[in-house]
C-alpha cells in the first residue's frame, strides 16, 4: 500500500475447538472501526474440517495521519457463529499502526475453545473466549 499505509489488523490464523475438538462449519467475522477515519471493515470466513480460518491483515492509508499526529484508536473485534449462537472470540483496541502490535508478533496465531469464559486474555490485551495458541 506504500508511504501512508497503516496496519488496523495484524494476520489473524486461528481455530475453534468444542470440547476440544476442531469445529467444521463455523462462520468467523473479523472486523475493525478505525475512528479517525470513520472507516469500518469486515470480512467473514468459514472454518474448515480442521477448525481452521485466516484472515490476511487489514491495511488503510491516511495522509490526515502524517500531518496532523493523531493518537490511533483501532477497535478490534472478531466473532464466531455456530449453532445459533453468537461468541465474541476477540475485542481489542490498537493504539498504534504498526503490523503486530496487538500481541508483539506476526501473524496473531489464536486457539478458540467454544465453551471458554469471555474474559481478558493478556494483562493490558485483548479480551475473548480465544487465547493465544503456543
Amino acid at each position: 500500500m506504500g508511504l501512508f499505509s497503516k496496519s488496523m489488523f495484524t494476520e489473524v490464523e486461528g481455530v475453534v475447538l468444542l470440547n476440544g475438538k476442531p469445529v467444521e462449519g463455523a462462520e468467523v467475522t473479523s472486523s475493525y472501526d478505525w475512528s479517525v477515519k470513520d472507516e469500518k471493515k469486515s470480512k467473514t470466513v468459514i472454518t474448515d474440517s480442521h477448525g481452521t480460518f485466516h484472515f490476511k491483515e487489514w491495511k488503510s492509508q491516511s495522509v490526515l495521519s502524517l500531518v496532523f499526529p493523531i493518537q490511533p484508536v483501532i477497535s478490534q473485534k472478531i466473532t464466531i457463529n455456530y449453532s445459533g449462537q453468537e461468541y465474541t472470540a476477540w475485542r481489542n483496541i490498537k493504539s498504534t499502526y504498526g503490523t503486530g502490535d496487538e500481541v508483539g508478533k506476526s501473524p496473531i496465531r489464536i486457539e478458540c475453545e467454544l465453551n471458554s469464559e469471555f474474559k481478558e486474555q493478556e494483562s493490558n490485551g485483548f479480551y475473548g473466549i480465544c487465547k493465544l495458541a503456543s
